[in-house]
């Protein structure tokens, strides 16, 4: 994988003005913020944690800047809707979820674990498509992720098979790719496939 360095990496601001930044130095909400302009960019609907919606983001909050939804699809949530609620970023297509993005920051991983797996059970106990569900962390803290994501309860549900690995290069390098096309890419799914690995 490229390396992120000071003169390719660039912060999502609120302005539009990009600055230069290494991997290290992004924020959650930095984070949160290319994830939300990506999906925007692919014309999906988007979500971001009820407690990150009023959070001040340069001038603005995360979701004045991307018009994020007020209230997530009406589906069953099987009493896991608080939780679910809580997930950093959520990708929506045509009504359904069809991504969701744990940002591992500074914090325990195993509370963005639980609403992934939240996620998952309430899509297999409505018998819908299991959406795309992705751990976004520092590329120094994947054992850390990856010990986490390998606990019995995990494993069982099938969380750890299911769930993928970005890094906040990876990321980053992808959200510069789109931001220096000329066209937005058209397909999610696979844009999310050329930059998340397996455990």
């Amino acid at each position: 994988m490229p390396e992120v360095n000071q003169d390719d990496a660039d912060a999502a601001e609120s302005d539009g003005q990009k600055e230069a930044k290494t991997a290290d130095t992004f924020t959650h909400l930095d984070i949160q913020d290319m994830l939300l302009w990506l999906g925007k960019e692919m014309g999906l609907d988007l979500w971001v944690a009820k407690d990150d919606q009023e959070k001040e983001y340069g001038d603005n909050t995360l979701s004045l800047l991307h018009g994020t939804l007020s209230s997530l699809p009406e589906q069953k949530y099987k009493g896991a809707r608080k939780t679910i609620e809580r997930i950093d970023v959520i990708w929506i297509k045509d009504g359904s979820i069809v991504a969701a993005f744990e940002v591992e920051h500074t914090t325990g991983i195993s509370k963005g674990l639980l609403r992934l797996s939240d996620l998952k059970l309430v899509n297999r106990l409505n018998h819908q498509p299991q959406p795309y569900l992705c751990v976004v962390a520092k590329r120094q803290n994947d054992d850390r992720v990856r010990k986490e994501i390998n606990r019995l309860v995990f494993r069982e549900i099938g969380l750890s098979k299911h769930c993928r690995y970005i890094s906040y290069g990876q990321l980053v390098n992808k959200y510069n790719e789109v931001k220096q096309s000329s066209s937005p890419p058209d397909d999610w799914w696979q844009l999310l496939d050329g930059m998340a690995d397996e455990w």
